[in-house]
């Protein structure tokens, strides 16, 4: 992520998103040719020029066509098209298939309240990637205010909203605030020029009292009053995480001065206050500045020109109170510099954070699950996870009671590992935090901050003062100043906004952060769940209680399943039993009893008598039994979460500021989603890690944490450090998934490439120009990355260059062994038995790809024959050349007809499972081996076989694809 992403956010303090917009579409010569550009994705931020505007409904099909198969383009700024309800519906239907759009600016567009309902309604049901939505200047009225509420309550991506310039009114700001009690990820709220008056001013206060997520609050121009500014100031003396308050040209007199002056003296969070252009006189101002020599937080305020020359007591107040701000200012960046030379020595701190792990069978309610945890509005309208959802979050447990304790989403652009592991260590050690010696070693800085004007930072002309309303070109400008200013402060503001109020808070409050995955439940997807499966973590295993009632024959084998797969990949991991549906069981004891009866007869199975499975203590229960639309049982799982996690080994590991340090600068570093391993080398010497076996556990810790992904199977695999690991989820999802959960179907027509998705939905066959159409410029990576993980696999026969994905193979009707055709003599006959643990699902269809990878090379190789659990692969050009694979519960049967032949084949093919356990499955992934005897009539231990050759395991582990594939072709 290039830095101008990465500070997006900061960046905008004031108005119109679209100002701080890179124009590069600019260079279109011709509206054609500017859709040609995001196209072929050479955009990142488009706006579209003035030239192009008004944009009619034709123009309009053709940006949103585009924008469908874009995935580098992040903004999209269309104010000031005149685009009205039908365009902005087409923008919608676009984001239901475009994941990479992180803004979007409607302002000025000419909506109406269906137009807004529109938004909300996409909004509302689950974008996963729209974080900045900007509707300003489109005369939005209270009616609308609902919808926009509604969408605040449920939806968990947004961190800025802009609804400036419009009509909302103190009853639509009422609505919109009421939302904000629970909304738990909206950083940004824009409200210039809505009428809001006191009475919005008070709703917004009460809002203040319970919010701890808003950190901007915009309302200039809002007619508030004294009475207005005293609910805010009353607010904010509770409030601690409001950053910046703009309450400029409003009604304020000195009153409403004197009340936020008291405010100020004790409020320990507010960095920005902008009260100019109100109606206070000296005697205001005078009560704001005495307030701010107490204050040792505030880093800026817009209230009064501050004279050269100091004429008066009045102007030698404000020249003091400006003075205390860039002494604030000074103390901030020393501390800041504290924590920089405090992370290039061996500090270190508990790492206080875990992975929690939702799985279980698809609509069992994982999902709403999560929602439920982290305090969201529960969704009736299902919609299935794709791949995986990956949700950071934080949890604040009360010392006095558990049971208060809040789950907050972190939002992307929030405070960094850095100053989270630091705000931990300076509330341990507190001035201790760095030594004498490191002291004399910091460098003095000659900060351009202190130099900086702090009282009035953006100069405002006379016709400002006086403007009753501010213009966008009036405001183009200053956005550009500030954006000037910022780009040496921002790691300062960063600082002085996070990490004392993080090291404030640590004193009185346990913290600890999950990354909770939440994994698809379709079957198709299992094959992939496999890589992230991961030791370091707690497990929320999910079923439907109605099922197991109704259904107990499909419920419980998924329940086995998914509890031999935690037990296989992390055998010492707490798990959860989540029953969900209380609510149509009507929490009845009897079928409760029956349930849990169903659940200890799966338990028992000896394969996983050693599964780490929490008891429900309270109701004597093996599971936990909620209802996610009534709420019930919540929090009962939710303390149990943080009980367990917290006793966790790993949770007190302790690691140095400078680990931290790196994984922060490998997150920002570029516009990519991961790195090489050698520029993670570069970057961690950077910071002081100067051993690659340092490095090397680091990754290994962090990757067990679900924070990044770095497999080590291989050095090709150990070489790729992915710093986004939903990006890599999301991209191979695009194509392992069910077709129905496909939106790209009128992209594919469009693209020529219907029968090509036909092919991939239908024969599990992708070609090479749709792996091109659905990963762009990453087309190379990806397919490097599947074959070494034998996700895909090189089908090359006949003159087809595609690639098979056996996880999309659909089932058909498989030939019975005793339906096969004859070639000569009767086959020799292998099993691989799996019956003393259990066969994940998966592992066939990997054997499948690499035989199939080893196939592909052989010159006249007949054509494979696929079928979901049995395969026809030729090793050989001869038509007995054939091995028949067959998945049979747990077991895979190998039939081999060419008896001479037999043992080379068979040694292939044990050769590849060994591989899989190497790379992929893990050492608790076991089976043993038979060969059918014709002596004695039945299946015999492999070793007993007269024909038994040692099979080299070593030889399997860590070898890349092509070398391992090389072996059997000499």
């Amino acid at each position: 992520m290039d830095s101008k992403e990465s500070h997006l956010n900061e960046r905008f303090i004031l108005s119109n998103f679209s100002l701080i917009f890179h124009y590069e579409i600019e260079q279109a010569k011709t509206f054609h040719h500017g859709i040609q550009m995001i196209e072929e994705n050479k955009e990142k931020y488009v706006d579209i020029p003035e030239r192009f505007r008004p944009l009619n409904l034709t123009s309009v099909k053709q940006i949103t066509q585009a924008m469908k198969t874009n995935t580098r383009c992040s903004v999209l700024c269309v104010n000031g098209t005149d685009i009205k309800d039908a365009g902005i519906k087409e923008f919608m239907d676009m984001l239901k298939v475009n994941q990479s759009l992180l803004a979007i600016n409607l302002g000025d567009c000419d909506i109406s309240i269906q137009g807004v309902q529109s938004v909300c309604e996409k909004l509302r049901d689950g974008n996963n990637s729209l974080q900045w939505l900007f509707m300003h200047n489109n005369c939005i009225q209270e009616e609308a205010a609902e919808s926009i509420a509604e969408m605040l309550r449920n939806n968990t991506t947004l961190t800025e909203i802009g609804l400036s310039y419009n009509l909302l009114g103190c009853n639509g700001v009422t609505r919109i605030s009421r939302a904000l009690h629970t909304n738990s990820t909206l950083r940004y709220l824009h409200l210039e020029d809505n009428s809001i008056e006191d009475d919005g001013a008070d709703a917004l206060a009460e809002m203040l009292r319970v919010n701890n997520t808003l950190t901007h609050l915009m309302l200039c121009y809002n007619k508030i009053t004294c009475l207005g500014a005293s609910y805010l100031a009353q607010a904010l003396k509770q409030n601690d995480t409001l950053f910046l308050l703009f309450m400029s040209q409003n009604h304020i007199r000195d009153e409403g001065a004197e009340e936020l002056a008291i405010m100020l003296r004790v409020n320990n969070s507010l960095s920005l206050l902008s009260v100019h252009g109100n109606l206070m006189t000296q005697k205001g101002e005078r009560f704001i500045a005495e307030a701010i020599m107490e204050n040792d937080a505030i880093l800026y305020l817009e209230m009064a020109d501050i004279p050269i020359i100091c004429k008066d007591e009045h102007d030698f107040l404000l020249k003091r109170a400006k003075r205390k701000m860039e002494a604030n200012k000074k103390a901030y960046v020393s501390k800041w510099d504290d924590l920089i030379e405090s992370s290039k020595l061996e500090n270190k701190v508990p790492w206080m954070r875990s992975k929690l792990m939702v799985v279980g069978k698809g609509a069992a309610g994982k999902t709403a699950t999560v929602r439920s945890l982290l305090g969201q509005k529960f969704e009736p309208k299902w919609i299935s996870t794709v791949g995986a959802d990956l949700t950071q979050t934080n949890i604040r447990m009360t010392e006095g009671n558990k049971d208060d304790s809040k789950w907050t989403v972190i939002d992307k652009t929030d405070a960094t590992f850095t100053l989270d592991a630091a705000a931990r260590y300076r509330a341990v050690n507190g001035d201790k935090a760095i030594t004498p010696e490191a002291l004399k070693k910091r460098k003095s800085k000659k900060a351009a901050l202190g130099e900086m004007s702090t009282v009035s930072p953006v100069p405002m002309t006379e016709s400002q003062k006086t403007s009753i309303k501010m213009k966008e070109k009036d405001l183009k400008a200053q956005i550009q100043r500030v954006g000037e200013r910022e780009d040496g402060d921002l790691e300062m503001k960063k600082f002085a906004h996070h990490l004392l109020l993080k090291s404030k808070r640590a004193g009185s409050e346990n913290s600890l952060s999950f990354t909770i995955w939440d994994y698809g439940g379709q079957t198709v997807f299992y094959t992939l769940h496999h890589l992230f499966l991961t030791k370091y973590g707690v497990y929320l295993l999910v079923f439907d209680m109605c099922e197991v009632v109704t259904n107990s024959e499909d419920a419980l084998p998924y329940i086995k399943f998914w509890l031999n797969s935690i037990n296989m990949h992390a055998p010492s991991a707490p798990i959860l039993l989540v029953g969900t549906y209380l609510d149509i069981i009507e929490n009845d004891s009897e079928t409760l009893r029956d349930i849990n009866k169903s659940i200890k007869g799966v338990l028992s199975a000896k394969a996983l008598k050693n599964v780490k499975v929490q008891k429900n203590e309270d109701e004597k229960l093996c599971f936990f039994p909620i209802s996610n639309k009534l709420g019930i049982g919540i929090n009962k799982i939710r303390t149990t979460i943080e009980n367990v996690t917290i006793k966790q080994d790993y949770i007190n590991f302790e690691v140095s500021l400078r680990w931290m340090r790196c994984l922060d600068t490998m997150i920002d570093s570029k516009d990519r989603s991961w790195l090489s391993l050698q520029e993670a080398k570069s970057i961690a010497s950077g910071v002081g890690i100067l051993s690659q076996r340092e490095l090397l556990e680091m990754l290994r810790m962090l990757n067990e944490l679900g924070v990044i992904v770095h497999l080590n199977a291989t050095a090709a695999l150990r070489n790729i450090v992915t710093t986004n690991p939903q990006w890599l989820v999301d991209e191979v999802s695009k194509i392992i998934r069910h077709s129905e959960l496909h939106s790209n179907a009128d992209m594919f027509e469009k693209a020529g490439l219907t029968d090509d998705a036909d092919d991939l939905f239908e024969n599990a066959l992708a070609s090479e120009d749709l792996l091109d159409f659905l990963w762009g410029t990453h087309a190379n990576f990806f397919i490097d990355f599947m074959r070494r993980t034998f996700l895909l696999s090189e089908y090359q026969f006949k003159n087809e260059k595609k690639y098979l994905v056996p996880s999309m193979i659909v089932a058909k009707e498989n030939p019975q062994i005793n339906k096969l055709p004859k070639c000569g003599e009767s086959p020799e006959r292998y099993v691989f038995d799996f019956s003393k643990h259990y066969l994940p699902i998966g592992v066939f269809e990997r054997l499948v790809c690499l035989c199939l990878a080893h196939s592909s090379r052989i010159e006249g190789a007949k054509k494979p024959e696929l079928y979901k659990e049995s395969a026809y692969i030729w090793f050989g050009a001869g038509a007995d050349d054939s091995i028949h694979l067959e998945q049979s519960g747990d077991q895979i049967l190998i039939l081999i007809w060419n008896h001479s032949k037999a043992s080379k084949f068979f040694k292939i093919v044990a050769a590849v499972l060994q591989k899989l356990q190497a790379d992929v499955m893990g050492e608790g992934f076991t089976w043993t081996t038979k060969v059918y005897s014709n002596k004695k009539k039945d299946f015999i231990p492999y070793k007993e076989s007269a024909k038994t050759k040692k099979i080299n395991k070593e030889s399997a582990a860590n070898v890349e694809i092509d070398s391992f594939l090389d072996k059997f072709d000499q």
